[in-house]
């Protein structure tokens, strides 16, 4: 995460199921902030906190389609385990 964003993070959770992307499937995780480091990796442009709103928005301007589609997947999951009380969906 730090080498990413430049943010030291903590895992909370990890987002239920596998996210297929354009060349992996890959597995997300909740965090938490820890500290702001500062410096992110050389391919990364920008990092900011936002909404889910705004994060959709974001990510709805990725010109790679399946990119795109996984992201937004991944979004709306960690939006559902975090509406739901247990942090779970589906959970009982």
């Amino acid at each position: 995460m730090r080498e990413e964003t430049g943010w030291a993070c903590e895992a909370i959770t990890e987002i239920d199921g596998w996210f297929v992307g354009t060349t992996s499937d890959t597995k997300f995780f909740l965090m938490a902030p820890l500290e702001d480091h500062g410096d992110f990796h050389h391919e990364t442009t920008s990092v900011r906190w936002a909404s889910f709103e705004e994060a959709a928005e974001l990510i709805a301007q990725t010109t790679v389609g399946g990119g795109r589609e996984r992201d937004l997947a991944v979004l709306a999951a960690a939006a559902a385990m975090l509406s739901h009380p247990s942090g779970r969906v589906g959970a009982r």
